[in-house]
């Protein structure tokens, strides 16, 4: 009998902390200071979703690569470049979105490493007022956006700097992924009340 509670116990700790994160996370949407300070990093750890489909967000296929949108997204955080709210936006390998210009097509790739002094790195976020945000390149002062008729991003669209023009999606919302203890305790319960009994 001893062993056996023993082994009860220990197959409800390894269900509690070997489960995935994700089958107990909750989306959080984020909110960048009103004023940021110039040196600071924000939202460590969050991705960048289209407002209009959230499903979708920025990812990054590497140094010199377009950026798109996929419903896997990657990390991203906020430096705070100039006050009030200007950032470099740099991905978890370190390297930072810049808007090519108008030869380019204004492509938005990732750049190796991020120049914090380049107005085609920098991104001055706007408030949309609803948790969103939109992003204005500094250098070329086109929106961080993809363009599409009716605004309608999918898994691999393209991101550029786009027209601030009804059509084109350019209104993002940074998400959290957080651990919902409720969640966790709710499915530790159900594992412990799946063991085998007797």
């Amino acid at each position: 009998m001893r062993y056996r509670v023993s082994a009860i116990i220990i197959a409800v700790m390894v269900l509690a902390g070997l489960s995935a994160p994700a089958a107990f996370a909750d989306q959080v949407q984020l909110q960048l200071p009103v004023g940021c300070t110039v040196g600071n990093t924000y939202d460590v750890s969050s991705t960048i979703m289209v407002n209009a489909n959230p499903s979708v967000g920025i990812a990054y296929h590497g140094v010199g690569n377009q950026v798109r949108v996929s419903n896997t997204p990657g990390d991203s955080s906020f430096i705070c470049v100039a006050s009030p709210n200007t950032y470099v936006i740099r991905n978890a390998a370190g390297n930072c979105l810049r808007m090519r210009d108008a030869s380019n097509n204004y492509a938005v790739v990732e750049e190796n490493g991020c120049q914090n002094d380049n107005a085609s790195d920098q991104f001055q976020a706007n408030d949309g007022g609803d948790g969103s945000y939109q992003f204005v390149n500094v250098g070329s002062g086109r929106w961080l956006g993809i363009i599409g008729i009716h605004c309608t991003p999918g898994n691999d669209s393209l991101v550029s700097g786009v027209p601030n023009s009804p059509g084109n999606c350019d209104s993002w919302n940074m998400q959290s992924v957080t651990v919902n203890p409720q969640a966790r305790a709710t499915r530790v319960q159900q594992d412990f009340n799946t063991l085998p009994r007797g």
